[in-house]
């Protein structure tokens, strides 16, 4: 079922072109994904974007969060009953058990980017393919991502993610608890 779910937001997200830039010289692509189709959150977060779409404001404060390691901030930006669900775990629900996996899960992270393919508005959501690029543990690594993000009263409602969990944890060399919100350095 989440597969065929998937394949539709793909096909979504796909049929709008991002931006061919370059990508910046210090942070690498998954070798399948094309550097000249992916673009920094700069090239989709502009003054003019945010203006034509105020979901675009709540996005791209969510992706300045992250790229900041503002964690609480990050957290602040969902309504008191959110829901963040990465498909492949629990869904965490309400903003305080958000603070704590954000916190918990960035306490090791040093650096995160996002490479964008495709961001759409669509109804009250907007789709968000992209590459996360990350350091954690003194190890980087990337993972081909697509989000959805419920946006509702100008808080995220929900955010839906689908990734590969496997590739995401063998890039970082790291054991995981998510349950209690950790990652350490595998041995």
């Amino acid at each position: 079922m989440h597969f065929s779910i998937l394949t539709a937001m793909v096909l979504v997200c796909s049929s709008f072109s991002a931006p061919a830039v370059a990508a910046e010289a210090d942070l690498t692509l998954a070798p399948s994904i094309s550097p000249d189709h992916a673009t920094d959150s700069a090239s989709y977060c502009t003054d003019k974007a945010k203006k034509a779409d105020e979901r675009m404001v709540v996005m791209c404060d969510m992706i300045d969060a992250w790229e900041k390691l503002d964690w609480n901030r990050a957290a602040s930006l969902f309504a008191e009953d959110g829901v963040l669900h990465s498909m492949m775990l629990e869904p965490v629900v309400g903003r305080e058990a958000i603070t704590q996996r954000f916190r918990g899960v960035g306490s090791s992270v040093t650096r995160f980017r996002f490479r964008i393919l495709a961001l759409a508005p669509v109804g009250d959501a907007i789709f968000f393919e992209r590459v996360d690029v990350f350091e954690a543990n003194g190890h980087s690594g990337t993972t081909p991502v697509v989000g959805v993000l419920q946006i509702k009263g100008g808080k995220i409602a929900s955010w839906r993610e689908y990734f590969d969990r496997a590739q995401f944890l063998r890039e970082l060399r790291i054991n995981e608890n998510l349950d209690k919100g950790t990652w350490s350095p595998a041995h």
